[in-house]
């Protein structure tokens, strides 16, 4: 449950743009995630 505020918080105060031109490539587990990472710009929401 914190990291639902956590998260609510952060996408609330701050605007995130994935960085262009990445290939984002994805490692199958049991659960998917980025190989190496997403790239994202955060900037102070308006």
């Amino acid at each position: 449950m914190e990291i639902t505020v956590v998260l609510a918080n952060l996408f609330y105060h701050f605007d995130l743009k994935l960085v262009e031109n990445q290939t984002i490539e994805f490692e199958p587990l049991v659960t998917l995630k980025p190989k190496n990472g997403i790239q994202v710009e955060i900037t102070n929401a308006k």
